[in-house]
């Protein structure tokens, strides 16, 4: 299975399996990005879902859109049996929306990597919008990471680690010191034990902060289980050799 990953200018051509990080500023331009993105899944025959922050703001002026308050969906299990009933119920899947400036934070981020494995293989479309306002730089940049979509932010690049809705992972754009206290918040969302498959032929770059993140978490795997890197660059094939000759337990280059 494949999905999007990268920037997204405008929030349509959204599909299943998609899920998209959407800082904005103002309360009309979220509500213009919502409208936008929900109308497509009108057209497409899912069921849409609209999660407001609780502001005051009226209705959506969309029709066929159940309106609910941010955290109201804070259970895998609630998503699960919605994208089942509305299956059931004729729906071609699930798109929602939702405003998660109140919720913003390390746990939720971690959720949002959970969650994101729900979507990863399941009729799901996801757009999270934050306000940039109102969430420090540090936890946009973590939400960023955590989505294989987001809105292109000033210099921010497409850095990140997410499933690959088929039991592995990826990793894309760069991985250093500025990241790496992300990537490890990521890597401890996977299963404990077991071999984890990462694609990291998307990487571009990764320093001895984030490598030695790598190596914790699969020292910590090991011997129960291991990380298996795939398609890793010359460059960070001589990281790991040099940093780490002989190699390292849990831990396999393919």
């Amino acid at each position: 299975m494949s999905r999007r990953t990268g920037p997204v200018a405008v929030p349509s051509g959204c599909g299943r399996h998609d899920h998209l990080s959407w800082p904005y500023l103002g309360s009309e331009s979220w509500r213009g990005a919502v409208t936008t993105f929900l109308r497509e899944g009108q057209e497409r025959g899912e069921r849409l879902l609209y999660l407001a922050a609780g502001t005051g703001d009226g209705p959506l002026d969309l029709d066929g859109v159940t309106e609910l308050r941010a955290g109201a969906l804070n259970r895998l299990e609630i998503i699960e049996r919605l994208v089942d009933d509305a299956v059931a119920g004729g729906h071609t899947g699930v798109r929602i929306a939702v405003d998660t400036t109140s919720l913003v934070g390390r746990d939720f981020a971690r959720y949002e990597l959970v969650a994101d494995g729900l979507i990863a293989r399941a009729p799901l479309v996801v757009m999270c919008g934050y306000d940039l306002s109102s969430v420090a730089p540090d936890l946009a940049a973590l939400l960023d990471f955590v989505h294989p979509l987001r809105r292109p932010r000033g210099c921010a690049g497409g850095d990140g680690a997410y499933p690959d809705g088929a039991g592995g992972w990826w990793m894309t754009g760069v991985l250093d010191l500025c990241n790496a206290d992300h990537l490890q918040l990521a890597l401890s969302t996977m299963p404990p034990t077991g071999e984890v498959r990462i694609d990291v032929s998307q990487l571009r770059f990764c320093d001895a902060a984030a490598t030695r993140v790598l190596l914790r978490a699969a020292s910590r795997r090991h011997p129960a289980g291991r990380l298996v890197l795939c398609g890793a660059s010359p460059l960070l094939r001589r990281v790991l050799e040099v940093g780490w000759p002989g190699g390292h337990p849990g831990l396999v280059l393919r």
